[in-house]
């Protein structure tokens, strides 16, 4: 299961840069807050980014068509926001972060 949910992410993080948009910068990492206009963020660098949703803004989960209410807390993404904004214009998203077992 490990590897799938690693071979996904990966899926997800390739076709993301493969369809970048010369209009569009990008943010990734992990959703902790969300609602209907709005998303927050937290960054690998554990940096906090919200996000403002609009009525322009897609979804893709797996790399299929999706909705805001596929996209969960805890989710990766990866967020296409129009150049020198905060509005997304494309959210990507696979499976939620497997929590971490302590052995």
């Amino acid at each position: 299961m490990k590897r799938f949910t690693a071979l996904v992410a990966a899926l997800v993080m390739v076709s993301a840069v493969l369809s970048a948009h010369g209009d569009y910068d990008h943010i990734r990492g992990v959703v902790t807050k969300l609602d209907a206009s709005s998303m927050s963020v937290e960054t690998p660098e554990k940096t906090a980014k919200t996000v403002t949703l609009g009525g322009k803004t897609t979804f893709e989960k797996s790399g299929k068509p999706a909705t805001l209410a596929d996209l969960k807390i805890g989710d990766r993404v990866i967020i296409d926001v129009h150049k020198g904004t905060l509005q997304a214009g494309i959210v990507r998203f696979g499976p939620a972060a497997a929590p971490h077992k302590v052995k």
